[in-house]
């Protein structure tokens, strides 16, 4: 126990806390916004961090997602310094202990961005019946390019390191489920636009 909080319920609440302050960032200065991008965030970020650590329990290790409050203050802080130009989505991670290996690394890494193309893929394919799923659509699949960059500390660093075949792999889908997804929501507008006139 920790502050009359269960290690899941506390793990919760973190969880919980970095998606309304991301929420928060991704929708500054359009605030009225902030429901739909909190849907968004929310479709985005917990898949991600849900799917490290369930890979890594998988392998019989210790995962919790920890809340990072210098990231989550430097992420707000560049938001507000910017004028809401430069958004970073630093708010926490999912801390694996335990003996991991650079296959295993690499394994956790790369459930994170597979979990966001699946989100991408089934919101897409609902995106005609509503904005709200193409948008979410196009924050999952950004955040699949984003997260497999191969640059310390993101996911793509730990998966390219790994295993080089798959991170390119895994790279070229992500960017080929972007253009399509970015395709499939120019269409719904159009769609939607001379459906109104």
């Amino acid at each position: 126990m920790s502050g009359g909080y269960t290690a899941a319920e506390e793990e919760l609440v973190q969880l919980v806390v970095a998606v309304l302050a991301l929420a928060l960032v991704y929708s500054y200065p359009a605030l009225p916004l902030y429901p739909l991008v909190f849907l968004a965030v929310a479709a985005a970020f917990v898949p991600h961090e849900l799917a490290h650590k369930l890979v890594a329990e998988s392998m019989g290790l210790e995962a919790r997602f920890r809340l990072s409050p210098p990231a989550l203050a430097s992420s707000i802080a560049i938001c507000l310094l910017t004028g809401g130009v430069v958004k970073v989505g630093a708010a926490g991670a999912v801390v694996v202990s335990g003996w991991v290996t650079v296959d295993d690394e690499g394994e956790i890494a790369l459930a994170g961005p597979l979990a966001n193309l699946a989100v991408a893929v089934f919101a897409a394919c609902l995106g005609p019946a509503s904005p709200l799923f193409t948008y979410i659509a196009l924050v999952n699949a950004g955040a699949a390019v984003f997260n497999l960059l191969p640059s310390p500390p993101l996911d793509g660093f730990k998966v390219l390191r790994w295993n080089g075949e798959y991170w390119v792999a895994a790279f070229a889908c992500s960017l080929l489920c972007s253009a399509l997804v970015a395709a499939s929501a120019v269409q719904d507008a159009l769609g939607w636009l001379l459906w109104r006139w």
